[in-house]
């Protein structure tokens, strides 16, 4: 088995408890609520055995021109300290092709989700919210389709 399957696997067991399935064989986790998707996302960097996780949250039915990756997300730190010269303090998901390295990964991937991601998606759980507030994570046309459930 694909090395990257197997943390894949153990991550999938670990998010169950919180209701999420993997999409299948994508690197999407989901989980439905009254009118939202909450959606877990794995960015895995092609030359190496790392990853970025991101939080979205969107209204269903999908709408295809929403903003995909609109939550909490773990830096990886390029982006921040190469590009914009900013020394960051990030989580590094990486693992080795051996057994307690690739629970290690699925260990503080999952906590991650955990300290970050699911509380933010607890935040967006309120329908009013998700209208009014101006820091609402959903597009214009989200917010209308939210209006007419």
């Amino acid at each position: 088995m694909n090395p990257h399957e197997k943390v894949y696997r153990a991550f999938t067991e670990r998010l169950a408890v919180h209701r999420f399935q993997r999409k299948k064989k994508a690197l999407w986790w989901e989980r439905q609520r009254e009118v939202t998707w909450n959606r877990i996302h794995i960015h895995k960097f092609r030359l190496s055995y790392h990853f970025r996780i991101h939080g979205a949250l969107h209204v269903f039915p999908d709408e295809a021109d929403a903003p995909w990756l609109n939550g909490p997300y773990s830096a990886d730190g390029f982006y921040e300290e190469r590009v914009l010269g900013i020394r960051k303090n990030f989580l590094e998901f990486s693992f080795q092709d051996r057994e307690e390295s690739i629970a290690k990964c699925a260990d503080s991937m999952s906590k991650f989700v955990e300290l970050r991601i699911l509380p933010w998606f607890e935040r967006w759980n309120d329908q009013r919210a998700l209208l009014e507030d101006s820091d609402s994570p959903l597009s214009v046309t989200q917010k209308e389709m939210l209006r007419m459930k």
